[in-house]
């Protein structure tokens, strides 16, 4: 077997098919730092150690880790590009995608990244887990958790994101496939 042959199968083995995507907004660095954070606080999630603003929420199962997708990054980038702190049009929703918007004044890409994925999950800290208000429904989503709701939801598999310098602050998109909600 070919060395060249044998580089690109372990790539694949080890889910590093994100340094094949084109974006350049994002480094292969980048893109690992927010996929580790979004699987490290699912994981915390599953295990029954993520904090909320009454101890620990129930454990979960059946969360799975998510995987980087090139697709949904572009599309997530192609939303950033445009500095609108809103949720994007109804086409997101044919993709079948969730989405997350946050803005930051952090000075690197990583920061920024880490630093809204903070903000979307701390949101666990307003919504009282119990275990009987564990399954997440639209009336949990409408407490104001809706985007710890979507990085949290286990059927999601993947996702990709975008970020943009727009003047005087820094905007931050992930997208999500299979999504819990489409609209916030």
């Amino acid at each position: 077997m070919s060395p060249l042959l044998v580089a690109i199968v372990c790539a694949c083995i080890n889910g590093l098919l994100a340094a094949m995507c084109s974006n350049t907004a994002l480094t292969d660095a980048d893109r690992a730092v927010i996929t580790n954070k979004h699987n490290a606080l699912r994981s915390s999630l599953a295990r029954g150690t993520a904090r909320t603003n009454s101890g620990n929420a129930p454990g979960g199962s059946n969360i799975y880790k998510l995987q980087w997708d090139c697709a949904i990054e572009a599309s997530a980038q192609a939303w950033a590009n445009q500095c609108k702190f809103d949720h994007s049009d109804p086409a997101r929703t044919a993709q079948n995608l969730g989405e997350n918007l946050a803005t930051s004044f952090m000075t690197t890409t990583s920061a920024q990244l880490i630093e809204s994925a903070d903000m979307w999950w701390n949101e666990i800290l307003n919504y009282k887990i119990t275990r009987t208000s564990v399954i997440m429904t639209a009336a949990v989503f409408n407490t104001n958790v809706g985007h710890f709701t979507q990085m949290a939801w286990g059927s999601t598999t993947k996702l990709g994101c975008g970020v943009k310098s727009c003047g005087t602050y820094r905007i931050t998109v992930c997208r999500y496939s299979l999504p819990y909600v489409t609209t916030l």
